[in-house]
């Protein structure tokens, strides 16, 4: 029965059951009204003609594209996540993100990656050690407000909290720190998994 509904609804069959139909039904009105089954295509012009094949081509295409659209619909979508930077990145992983935080330089910081397989489940699941990415601004270690980054005078740049009025001197930017970051927490969960005899990928 599926193949019988498949079959029908493929447009060239479709359009090929209509026409049939069609003209069975223009041989039957024919036969009744006139006593003969083909009277009535006699009569059509043959502009009628080309008016028929013409819409019944349209039909055709139509039902074609409303059936693509409708099989797309319908069609489960799976988001794709590169893990990794840049135009081209390593691989399409689709494990959960998990986010955590930690501190560095004396602040903390927010960093996110992909959860190890077997441990999605868990509150606090473990981490890839390669898709960790850490996020900016770095939060304040007293309120966890983010920092702003201001210029300073003895050194290059201060850190301060809007939120209680910490701050924090500093020789380099927050886009200079974060990637020191992302290697000091990826080291971190190298160590901590390797210590538990954790495996992945």
């Amino acid at each position: 029965m599926a193949r019988i509904r498949a079959l029908l609804a493929h447009p060239f069959v479709a359009g090929v059951l209509a026409l049939v139909v069609g003209t069975g039904l223009i041989a039957l009105w024919s036969r009744v009204s006139t006593g003969s089954f083909t009277h009535l295509f006699g009569t059509i012009p043959l502009i009628g003609w080309a008016l028929l094949g013409l819409a019944l081509v349209l039909a055709v295409i139509v039902a074609a594209a409303t059936g693509r659209y409708l099989q797309g619909r319908h069609e489960p979508q799976a988001t794709l996540v590169a893990v990794g930077r840049g135009l081209f990145a390593r691989s399409l992983d689709y494990r959960p993100i998990a986010n955590f935080q930690g501190g560095f330089r004396d602040v903390m910081w927010r960093y996110h990656g992909r959860a190890i397989d077997g441990s999605e489940l868990q509150p606090q699941p473990d981490l890839d050690p390669d898709t960790i990415e850490v996020e900016s601004p770095p939060l304040c270690p007293r309120c966890q407000t983010g920092l702003l980054e201001r210029p300073g005078r003895l050194r290059r740049f201060v850190w301060s909290c809007v939120g209680c009025g910490w701050r924090k001197g500093s020789s380099e930017r927050f886009s200079t720190v974060v990637p020191q970051a992302e290697l000091f927490f990826q080291g971190r969960w190298r160590r901590d998994l390797a210590a538990r005899g954790v495996t992945h990928r």
